[in-house]
C-alpha cells in the first residue's frame, strides 16, 4: 500500500532507498496495477478522509483495498473452476473451487499481498494453454490455419499474462517449466519438435520483453548495483526457512495441509507404478518448493498460495478416488459428502477467524501515531519515525494521505543508521523487546546505546496493549493460528523528543 500510494500520488513505482534500505526487492506491476483500480473509485479523495475523525477514515483507507483483493480472490475461483473442468471434468473442477473457497487456508488470500497480485494472471495464463491443449476446444466448422493463428494469438496472450505475473513478483519466473509443459504436451499442437519449440519461443517472447522491464529501467537510471543488491538481498534474506513456514501452514489449517500430503502421494504412485504422465503437480509444485528451500531467503506462509490451486485439484481428485474405493466395497460414500464435511470444517472456522476483532486495537496506535505528528506546515516539523520493519506499515497515510512530513528509520543491527538522524524530531514506536533491551545496561549493542539516546531524550504520548482475541482462545484451533498469520506486535510505546 505504500508503494500504491506512492504510485497514486504520481511519484511513480520505484521506491526511494530513503524509505525503504532495499527499493528494488520487487518489480512494479503489483502497485501499478492496485494503484489503477484503487484510482477508478477516486481512493483516497473519495474517502474524504480527515485528520478530525482518524478513528473512521484510517479503518476505510483499508477496507477499500481489502474489498479489491476479495475481488480478485473470487477471479481466482472462477479461473481454477475453468482449468479443472477443461483438464479433469465437472466433478474436480466444483470440489476444488468449493474447496478454494472455504478452506481456512485461504484466508490470507484476502490480505494485500504481491501473490495475491499475482495469482489471477498467472492463472488466467494457465487457463489459456490448458484450453488450447484441451483437444474439443478448437471450432468445428474452422481450417485448420484459422486454428494455428488462433492459437498463436492464444499462446501469445498466455505468454504477456505470465509476463505480467512475473513482473508482479520475480517468484513467478520458477513456474516457467509449468507453462512450457503444457505447450509441449498440448494435443491440438503440431507434434513436430521443430514447431513446439517455435510455440514455445512464441510464449516466451512477451515473457522476456516484460520481464526485462525492471532492470532495463534500473540500467536506465544508472541504479543497477542497486537492482542487484536487492535482488541478493531478498534471495539472501534468513528471517524464518521452510520447516517455520510448513508449521506455520499447519497450524494455520492442518486438514489442508493433511490432505494435500496425502494427494501428492497419490499422484507419485500414479506415475510410477500405474505410469500416468499426468504431471502437472509435480511441474507446479516441485520447482517452486525447490526455489524456497534453497534460494527463497525469508519463507513465509504467503509465499505457498502459488501452490494453493493446484493442490485444491488434485485433493479433489483424491477425494474423488477414495470415495470410488468405498464403492468397490460396497459402501456409499459419494465425493459429495466427503467434500461437504470438510467445506463444513473449513466454513466453520473461517467464519470463526473473521468474526473476531484482530484490528481495533492496531487502528487504535495508527490513530494515536497520526495525531502526534505534527501538521504540515514548514520543514522544521519533519518528523522521523523510528522502529522495527513492521513499524513501516504506520508511514503511509501520514505521508501520502494527510501530507504529514514523515521520515522513516528502521532499528536494525546492520541497517540503523551510524550517522546522526536527518531530523530533529523523532516519534519512536518501541515495543517490549526494545524498551527491555534498552534497559538492560549490562549487555548493549552499538545501536542499542544509540536508541537508548532517544528514548532517554524522549517522552511517553501513549502506550496500547495488543488484545486480538481471548486470551483463553489462544490455545484453540483456528484462533491458535493467528499468532502465525499476524505476527502481533504486544505492546507499543509511542515516544517524542517534542
Amino acid at each position: 500500500m505504500r508503494r500504491t500510494l506512492q504510485v497514486l500520488n504520481g511519484l511513480g513505482p520505484q521506491e526511494s532507498i530513503s524509505v525503504y534500505e532495499f527499493p528494488y526487492d520487487h518489480p512494479y506491476f503489483g502497485q501499478i496495477f492496485l494503484a489503477g483500480l484503487l484510482s477508478l473509485t477516486g481512493y483516497p479523495q473519495s474517502l474524504r478522509p480527515s485528520l478530525d475523525s482518524t478513528e473512521k477514515s484510517i479503518p476505510m483507507l483499508y477496507e477499500i483495498p481489502r474489498l479489491v483483493m476479495g475481488i480478485l480472490a473470487i477471479i481466482d475461483t472462477l479461473l481454477l473452476f475453468k482449468i479443472a473442468d477443461i483438464r479433469y471434468g465437472r466433478r474436480v473442477a466444483f470440489i476444488s473451487s468449493t474447496l478454494f473457497a472455504v478452506i481456512p487456508v485461504t484466508w490470507f488470500l484476502r490480505m494485500i499481498l504481491l501473490e495475491n497480485i499475482m495469482l489471477p494472471f498467472l492463472l488466467s495464463s494457465i487457463l489459456l494453454l490448458v484450453y488450447i491443449s484441451n483437444p474439443k476446444s478448437g471450432y468445428p466448422n474452422s481450417e485448420i490455419h484459422d486454428t494455428k493463428r488462433r492459437n498463436i494469438i492464444i499462446v501469445l496472450t498466455s505468454g504477456i499474462l505470465f509476463g505480467l505475473a512475473c513482473f508482479t513478483k520475480e517468484s513467478a519466473v520458477i513456474l516457467m517449466p509449468l507453462l512450457i509443459y503444457l505447450i509441449i504436451t498440448g494435443r491440438p499442437f503440431d507434434h513436430s519438435r521443430f514447431n513446439r519449440a517455435r510455440t514455445v519461443a512464441i510464449w516466451l517472447i512477451p515473457v522476456i520483453i516484460i520481464s526485462l522491464i525492471w532492470p532495463i529501467y534500473a540500467v536506465a537510471v544508472n541504479q543497477f548495483d542497486d537492482w542487484l543488491t536487492g535482488v541478493l538481498y531478498q534471495a539472501g534474506r534468513d528471517e524464518k526457512g521452510m520447516q517455520m513456514a510448513l508449521s506455520s501452514l499447519f497450524e494455520i489449517d492442518p486438514v489442508f495441509v493433511i490432505l494435500s500430503g496425502a494427494a501428492i502421494i497419490l499422484n507419485i504412485i500414479d506415475i510410477i507404478v500405474f505410469k500416468r504422465r499426468d504431471l502437472l503437480l509435480i511441474f507446479w509444485c516441485l520447482p517452486y518448493f525447490l526455489f524456497l528451500l534453497f534460494v527463497g531467503g525469508a519463507v513465509k506462509y504467503f509465499h505457498f498460495i502459488i501452490l494453493l490451486p493446484v493442490l485444491s485439484i488434485y485433493i479433489a481428485i483424491l477425494i474423488i478416488f477414495i470415495s470410488k474405493s468405498f464403492r468397490l466395497r460396497k459402501l456409499t460414500v459419494t465425493p459429495f459428502v466427503v467434500v461437504g464435511a470438510v467445506a463444513f470444517v473449513g466454513l466453520i472456522s473461517t467464519t470463526a477467524m473473521i468474526s473476531s476483532n484482530l484490528t481495533s486495537v492496531f487502528f487504535e496506535m495508527y490513530s494515536s501515531i497520526v495525531h502526534t505528528l505534527p501538521t504540515k506546515d514548514n520543514s522544521q516539523n519533519i518528523v522521523t519515525l523510528v522502529g522495527k520493519h513492521y513499524a513501516r506499515e504506520f508511514y503511509w497515510i501520514p505521508k501520502y494521505v494527510f501530507g504529514q512530513d514523515v521520515e522513516f528509520v528502521v532499528v536494525d543491527p546492520i541497517l540503523f543508521p551510524k550517522d546522526a538522524l536527518k531530523t530533529e524530531k523523532v516519534l519512536l514506536l518501541l515495543d517490549k523487546s526494545l524498551v527491555t533491551q534498552i534497559k538492560d545496561k549490562e549487555k548493549q549493542d552499538d545501536y542499542i546505546e544509540r536508541l537508548g539516546v532517544l528514548y532517554r531524550n524522549s517522552t511517553l504520548k501513549n502506550r496500547f496493549n495488543e488484545n486480538w482475541t481471548q486470551s483463553y482462545l489462544a490455545s484453540i484451533y483456528p484462533y491458535s493460528s493467528f499468532d502465525s498469520l499476524l505476527g502481533k506486535i504486544g505492546r507499543l510505546d509511542i515516544r517524542s523528543n517534542y
